[in-house]
């Protein structure tokens, strides 16, 4: 019998990043994860398994005293505002086929 996913791995990967890695290029198929962070900038890395959907996870935490300086180029956020990231507060993010949401707590 065939796997579930058709033999394709279709589990995501978690990778923890450093608090100072804060400019990084966001592989398919990857949870992304920050602690507690004053800035953030993201882009993705081009999906390079056209067959394959490619979904884009992060998330990251802002400090109680003062708001994320957060950016994610190169999406189109789903209804057409960039979010406003407040302090204190976990976000966590997605993007498929170019369309990003972002959720806190």
């Amino acid at each position: 019998s065939v796997p579930a996913g058709g033999g394709v791995n279709s589990r995501i990967r978690l990778v923890n990043h450093d608090t100072n890695d804060t400019t990084f290029v966001l592989t398919p198929n990857t949870m992304h994860v920050w602690g507690e962070v004053e800035r953030l900038n993201l882009s993705l890395a081009p999906n390079t398994e056209p067959n394959i959907l490619a979904e884009y996870d992060f998330q990251f935490t802002t400090p109680a005293n003062k708001a994320t300086e957060f950016q994610l180029q190169g999406v189109e956020w789903h209804d057409g505002v960039v979010p406003t990231i407040l302090k204190g507060k976990t976000y966590q993010g997605s993007v498929v086929n170019g369309v990003a949401i972002l959720i806190s707590n």
